[in-house]
């Protein structure tokens, strides 16, 4: 049998081998009958969605001997569930859930707030299961019942039983259902609960093979049933990608349906669909709710709407007409649970709706208890709100959490204002949280993001930003104890724009006074925003704190200060700010900051590493260790892994600082700071492109600068740049590498990294030809390296100008420089660097004409990156292969092969030796700048600067004499006449080569 509708709406799943021709077909399927087929006329249907009915017209062949399968529609069993008006959407889980409960239950009662949608979906629920109850379903709808005694005879009369004289009409229906497989629904008995639980307790003991379902705010409280919470509406994501992944919440599906009915032309877009599922999370995804804001789309935008949610009863009014009073409005709705609750509940009520985000059964005791509520009433009171389904309940870390909906907490904040209770019950909330605050501050130092002190200080933020606001307002000294407490949870957990707008408006409240407070809050919001990207203002705050704690002899005070006053005075002086971390590791000592200690001793050992003494930075890391792990201390354990990873790294031990860097990451994430991450996650990349994965290395090093611009951890932004940008660069993707850089020196406040920045962004310059520019970033990174007493970064910039004279044809000056890094590199252990340095040894060689020595230099260069796990970047690939056909044209392949296989098989110290020697092998030129020593370009170096003999030779410590006889030398090889020709030479040139500059004594 083939069946059509009237409209195309299906009725029902057809049966197997039935179709359902879709709108239209009606009148086409008559005519196109074959001639010996029948049209059966099947009557209205209604479909399992319960909208009104359809006309179902059926086919059929004379000669067909199998019997025709019944049309699948609700109207097929007995019931008299009632047609609706609007579509039923989503809550395919939910009534999964229910229909469940409902094959394992005797009596399930859906319970939740007003306007959650029980009804909607108890109605459907009964719709789907109408096939498992043969003596059919019996809705019964109680909301209007004023007076509990006639229950029983409203139910009979839903079903349609005649009264009987003499007889109750719990009694009939006992009767009538003893032998009935039937499901009976009673919808809203939240207002007749005791005769309701009377009703179902009878007919349950009575009529064993009958299914009871109740819909209430509160749960019967019956032997055997099995109460459900109905949830919210599905909500989408907070970041959906798109309209399509909006579209697939319920909240927002039931939202287009209902603005749909009110204007046809509604539809989700592109434009509006942010709009649309902003609104459906501030409703919580409450189907009431959601319902009477989608029939304001007939006069107010999208936008207006989501504003208007501040004031949520005066928006959300106006519901069907049909609806009961309290189903018409928001308020109408909470209302009606309000009024069910006694004296007590309601005064509960009310004042839980101080706690914004939740609250546990400690808080609503200390904060809702006393007048006229004792401490040991609160657990009642409190479990009769739940049961009354205006307070939600989840279980959290082994404790029960409770919450409001955002509707009924305001509901009830103006229930409370209407009481003259708000001041009162605030100065209770901000106390307690005050006290809650203070008494996570020492279990901070030791815990990770999964502990248990962290877990409640995160769930308890609203309240806690509830109770700074309050203080701010009223109390200036209990938003200083907040913002001090909490220093370290915002600090370990990337916090840091919260904490400084904490710290700050705290400040601002208190004003000069609370001296020992204010000092403690000063050096937190310095210490906040230094590793948040704000060092400038950092310093200042960190020297007030200093201050106040040096006025009034607070030797913590003095610790905190001087802790980050420290590291921001070792960006750019090592030296000095070593010397002020090491005064606060001895005031932390002094007054048991165990954290201040820890943090100050890794800040020395950042500033021993900014003047690459390792083994100095190494021993005070392991102090640092030696004290976090008693404690636990997991954000120092991530930064001690971090640093020796760095430390392995430019050693050349990969593997060992790859193992590094992760275990820096796991001890980060178990905190949850983003900071450390993101330097430690980046060094990774830096690995990756060291070993020649160089996508892999970008793509992890962008996404880590992503993420570190989201999280607010501004201090890694440069060293993080700087990783995307060498990817780039490797890449031959120069634009974008310059723009990172740019940005990273721009924001950078670390001599020691900007160093590092200018010497990539002068090999970006190379790359694309601008010598002159390369130049310039050597000669500033030259110079700020030898302001902080860096050899590495010194020898960095060297390398870069190497490269520039190579570029610009003087292989003297660059041999010179090359070999100066070569040296300092060797010097400090850091192997990393050092087959760059004899790359560009070798492509020297090439261009003097020295191939063998070319070839070795070469070979041992790639010896030393096999050993080491690392290979050339693809952008000097190009470089190494002009040199190496130089070398092969001049040896042969087979010779060049020879002495390829001879450097590469030098370990590390001898073909440092070999680079050396070679170079002396060769004779110095008797004229022109090559011509010149060492000594001599010292003298030219003072004599561009202005100096005379005399000054020369004092800085010197040679005697004025001296000084004029090795400028006669340097006249005759230049075949210049005067200091004024000397120096305009020597400014043609460029700056003095940097490894005579370091061998001047003063």
């Amino acid at each position: 049998m083939v069946y059509a509708c009237d409209t195309g709406i299906q009725v029902g799943p057809p049966h197997e081998g039935q179709a359902m021709p879709s709108l239209g077909t009606r009148d086409l399927m008559i005519c196109a009958l074959a001639d010996d087929s029948e049209a059966i006329d099947l009557g209205p249907h209604r479909p399992g969605e319960l909208g009104r009915a359809e006309h179902v017209l059926g086919s059929r062949h004379p000669y067909s001997m199998a019997e025709s399968a019944p049309v699948r529609s609700i109207d097929i069993s007995p019931n008299n569930l009632p047609t609706e008006m609007t579509s039923f959407i989503g809550r395919a889980a939910e009534l999964a859930a229910v229909g469940e409960r409902l094959a394992g239950s005797r009596v399930l009662t859906l319970a939740g707030t007003g306007g959650c949608g029980k009804t909607r979906l108890a109605l459907q629920a009964a719709a789907d299961a109408i096939d498992a109850y043969r003596d059919g379903v019996w809705w019964v709808e109680l909301a209007r019942l004023e007076e509990p005694s006639l229950l029983p005879r409203m139910v009979a009369a839903a079903i349609g039983l005649r009264e009987v004289p003499g007889r109750p009409s719990l009694e009939i229906l006992v009767d009538h259902f003893r032998g009935a497989a039937a499901l009976l629904v009673l919808d809203n008995c939240e207002h007749v609960l005791a005769a309701s639980a009377e009703a179902v307790t009878a007919l349950g003991v009575a009529c064993p093979a009958l299914t009871i379902m109740t819909t209430s705010r509160a749960p019967l409280g019956v032997v055997g049933e099995a109460a459900w919470r109905v949830p919210s509406m599905g909500l989408p994501k907070r970041d959906p990608q798109g309209v399509e992944e909006v579209e697939r919440s319920d909240a927002v599906r039931l939202f287009v349906d209902r603005a749909k009915l009110v204007r046809p032309n509604f539809a989700l877009t592109a434009e509006n669909a942010m709009g649309v599922a902003g609104i459906c999370r501030d409703l919580e995804g409450m189907p009431l709710a959601i319902e009477l804001a989608a029939s304001r789309v007939r006069v107010l935008t999208v936008e207006q709407i989501a504003r208007g949610l501040s004031d949520r009863f005066h928006l959300l009014t106006r519901g069907s007409g049909t609806a009961l009073p309290r189903q018409q409005t928001l308020r109408a709705s909470i209302d009606w649970s309000h009024e069910l609750l006694d004296e007590g509940e309601r005064v509960l009520l009310r004042r839980l709706s101080v706690f914004v985000g939740g609250w546990t059964l400690d808080g609503a005791e200390a904060v809702c208890s006393q007048d006229g509520i004792d401490r040991s009433a609160v657990l009642d009171l409190l479990t009769g709100l739940v049961e009354a389904s205006l307070v939600t309940t989840h279980e959290q870390d082994a404790e029960m959490r409770y919450g409001l909906l955002e509707a009924v907490r305001q509901y009830a904040t103006g229930r409370l204002t209407e009481a003259g209770e708000y001041d009162a019950l605030r100065e209770r909330h901000r106390a307690y949280f005050v006290a809650a605050a203070e008494a996570a501050r020492p279990e901070l130092v030791g815990a990770g993001s999964k502990d248990l002190v962290v877990r409640r200080l995160a769930v308890e933020l609203p309240n806690l930003r509830v109770a700074l606001v309050s203080a701010v307002e009223t109390c200036p000294e209990d938003a200083l104890r907040i913002a001090a407490a909490l220093e370290l949870y915002w600090l370990f957990t990337g916090g840091y724009r919260e904490g400084d707008a904490a710290c700050a408006r705290a400040l601002d409240a208190a004003g000069e006074e609370l001296a020992g407070l204010r000092g403690y809050v000063l050096a937190a919001r310095a210490n906040l925003g230094v590793y948040g990207g704000d060092s400038e203002n950092a310093s200042g705050w960190a020297k007030a704190a200093l201050a106040i704690g040096e006025r009034i002899d607070d030797l913590g005070v003095q610790a905190r200060a001087l802790d980050t006053l420290g590291l921001m005075v070792a960006l750019g002086d090592p030296s000095a700010g070593r010397r002020m971390l090491s005064r606060a590791v001895e005031l932390a000592g002094l007054v048991g900051d165990d954290w201040c200690g820890i943090d100050a001793l890794q800040c020395v050992a950042v500033a021993w590493m900014w003047q690459d003494d390792f083994d100095a930075a190494r021993a005070a890391l392991d102090e640092a260790v030696a004290r976090a792990r008693p404690i636990g201390y997991r954000w120092g354990l991530a930064w001690h892994g971090f640093f020796r990873g760095v430390e392995a790294l430019y050693r050349g031990r990969l593997d060992e600082a790859g193992d590094l860097f992760a275990d820096a990451i796991r001890a980060a994430d178990d905190v949850g700071d983003p900071l450390t991450r993101a330097f430690a996650a980046s060094s990774i990349a830096l690995i990756e492109l060291e070993r020649g994965d160089v996508l892999a290395a970008r793509d992890r090093a962008r996404a880590t600068l992503e993420r570190t611009l989201e999280s607010g951890a501004l201090f890694a932004f440069g060293w993080v740049a700087d990783r995307v940008a060498r990817a780039e660069l490797a890449l031959g993707e120069l634009g974008p590498a310059r723009t990172h850089l740019e940005a990273a020196i721009a924001a950078q406040r670390t001599a020691y990294m900007t160093t590092e920045h200018l010497v990539t962004l002068g090999t970006v310059d190379l790359a694309e030809g601008d010598i002159e520019a390369a130049r310039a970033r050597g000669a500033g990174a030259l110079e700020t390296a030898g302001r902080i007493g860096s050899e590495v970064m010194v020898a960095r910039a060297e390398w870069l100008l190497g490269r520039v004279a190579l570029e610009a044809g003087d292989a003297t000056r660059a041999e010179r420089l090359i070999h100066a890094a070569l040296a300092r590199f060797d010097a400090a252990r850091c192997e990393l660097f050092i087959p760059a340095c004899l790359d560009g040894l070798a492509a020297i060689a090439a261009e003097r004409d020295s191939p063998e020595e070319s070839a070795r230099l070469e070979g041992a260069a790639s010896g030393i990156r096999a050993r080491i796990g690392v290979r050339r970047v693809p952008a000097d690939d190009q470089f190494s292969a002009r040199m190496k056909q130089k070398a092969i044209d001049a040896l042969g392949q087979d010779g060049y092969d020879t002495a390829f296989a001879t450097g590469a098989g030098l370990t590390t110290a001898d073909a440092i030796a070999y680079a050396r020697r070679a170079r002396g092998e060769r004779k110095r030129p008797s004229r022109g700048w090559d011509s010149l020593t060492p000594t001599e370009l010292i003298v030219i170096r003072h004599v561009t600067a202005g100096l005379t003999n005399p000054q020369i030779a004092d800085r010197m410590f040679i005697a004025s004499g001296t000084v004029k006889v090795h400028l006669s030398h340097i006249f005759a090889k230049l075949g210049v006449d005067t200091r004024s020709q000397l120096a305009a030479e020597a400014a043609r040139r460029g700056p003095p080569t940097a490894d005579t500059a370091r061998t001047d004594v003063k």
